[in-house]
């Protein structure tokens, strides 16, 4: 028997408002086995990407508790904090890819250089190879001609929606080169 890719035992996250403690995820556990897809559904607010991204250690914990009895990732015990996970488990290892596209793209930067930005910061690539990187994978994905363009200018396009997932999938190594 394989071990589990991700083991999450009892995740609790919970916030603290005006009107109290929210607890926002409550005893959620689960496995993920190699190769198994798994997919978090529920009603909007029902603490889907707040799991996410508690796995992930992106909650900023001077605002958010976040706990659980186990967490492991390929056997390997990992810390909800991001400061005390792994060097590339973010952006190598795992990545998060946000349900709203604009979320994902900063307004002020072009697609083409945010692309390239994360090849730079997770791969350590020159920004020479990094932007020749991101223009092939965007090519790759017959969405070249958005390269130059900001976010706004895609604006609830196809090449909007994809973008951030492209990248991601590119990043993480998980594209099948042979079928686009």
């Amino acid at each position: 028997m394989s071990v589990a890719l991700l083991q999450v035992e009892d995740l609790h996250v919970d916030f603290v408002t005006e009107g109290g403690t929210i607890n926002a995820v409550r005893g959620v556990s689960f496995d993920i086995l190699p190769g198994q897809t798994v997919a978090l559904v529920g009603e909007s607010g029902s603490g889907k990407s707040l799991t996410a991204q508690a796995l992930l250690g992106l909650l900023n914990r001077d605002i958010y508790d976040v706990d659980g009895s186990k967490l492991l990732f390929e056997g390997r015990p990992l810390s909800f904090d991001r400061r005390q996970q792994p060097p590339g488990f973010q952006g190598r290892m795992t990545g998060y890819i946000t349900q709203d596209p604009s979320a994902a793209l900063d307004p002020t930067m072009t697609v083409g250089h945010q692309i390239a930005e994360m090849f730079t910061v997770h791969r350590g690539m020159s920004k020479r190879t990094a932007r020749k990187e991101a223009a092939r994978m965007l090519d790759f994905f017959l969405i070249e001609k958005v390269f130059y363009e900001l976010e706004y200018e895609l604006a609830y396009s196809p090449e909007w929606l994809r973008v951030p997932l492209d990248g991601a999938l590119r990043l993480l190594g998980r594209i099948d080169e042979a079928a686009p």
